[in-house]
């Protein structure tokens, strides 16, 4: 069950950062450690795509990982721009 779990994760993370406007999957199933906090690694073991700048853009404390509130602001502003440019094809 594990395994089809990381295959979902995976898959729904494959178009990233796009995959980050939806739902996509829950913080702490990205933070595999639990430390609580998302590394680059993390991130990209999910979204491959990801750059280590584009993490660091939302990372307001420059501590070079993701807490869940700084991962969230980056899920909204995904969904602002993935909203905008669906506006924008009508």
């Amino acid at each position: 069950m594990k395994k089809l779990a990381t295959i979902t994760t995976i898959a729904a993370f494959a178009m990233a950062p796009a995959a980050f406007a939806g739902s996509g999957p829950a913080f702490a199933d990205i933070d595999t450690d639990a430390d609580g906090f998302l590394s680059v690694a993390e991130i990209q073991a999910v979204a491959p795509a990801v750059t280590e700048e584009e993490v660091a853009a939302y990372d307001a404390d420059a501590d070079s990982m993701l807490s869940e509130v700084e991962f969230e602001a980056w899920k909204m502003d995904q969904k602002k721009d993935s909203d905008t440019e669906t506006d924008s094809d009508y």
